[in-house]
């Protein structure tokens, strides 16, 4: 019967670190190296008239990398998490015209997307030391174009993603995370111009 015991306080013991591992819920303070890609393009009878030139409608294509810092909490209701957070982004996506008579017409203009911020809600499925997830949410980010249309200021855009957590210990886990954020129409382009931004995150955060 001892042996039977010892046994059963042994399971106990083993199964302990999962049992808490599978738990999602509370407040996680994270970072992560961001790569980003935005596209800024013609559309409208702007995109028609470059067409007839043969020019494509694509105007810029900056890149960058950036560090985010991220906080958040999450709400487990059995294997569904619930949360909400919130991040920074320093960093800076900058490029020239794609096209070298864009460049010359416009004074070799460079566009460059900055200092982004976000706040998100995200819905994921708990499976032990899994969490995949989905992600909506809304940024602020500064943009900043030089040469001849030289402007400079906020805009907002909304984000969707998708991402995937692992749970290393209770208080460590690693995330990959995918997303889109479509920016609203830039101000005094008439709806000419059409911004967007595709990212890739890498990240870990810390729970307490």
């Amino acid at each position: 019967m001892t042996s039977v015991y010892r046994a059963a306080i042994l399971l106990m013991l083993g199964a302990a670190p999962a049992a808490a591992q599978d738990d999602w819920a509370g407040i996680h303070l994270g970072a992560a190296l961001v790569t980003n890609r935005v596209q800024l393009g013609a559309q409208g009878d702007l995109r028609d008239d470059l067409d007839q030139q043969g020019i494509d409608a694509q105007l810029f294509s900056p890149s960058g990398e950036a560090a985010a810092l991220r906080v958040g909490r999450d709400w487990q209701y059995g294997n569904l998490v619930l949360g909400i957070a919130a991040e920074y982004q320093a960093g800076s996506a900058s490029a020239g015209a794609d096209d070298a008579r864009i460049a010359e017409l416009l004074m070799q203009p460079q566009v460059s997307l900055t200092r982004n911020a976000r706040l998100f809600g995200r819905i994921g499925y708990a499976a032990g030391d899994w969490m995949p997830y989905a992600l909506a949410g809304q940024d602020v980010a500064r943009l900043h174009i030089s040469g001849a249309a030289q402007a400079s200021g906020d805009i907002r855009g909304n984000s969707l993603g998708l991402g995937l957590e692992h749970r290393v210990n209770p208080q460590i886990s690693t995330f990959a995370e995918y997303s889109q954020t479509q920016f609203d129409p830039l101000p005094g382009a008439e709806d000419q111009l059409d911004l967007s931004r595709k990212d890739l995150r890498v990240g870990a955060s810390f729970r307490f």
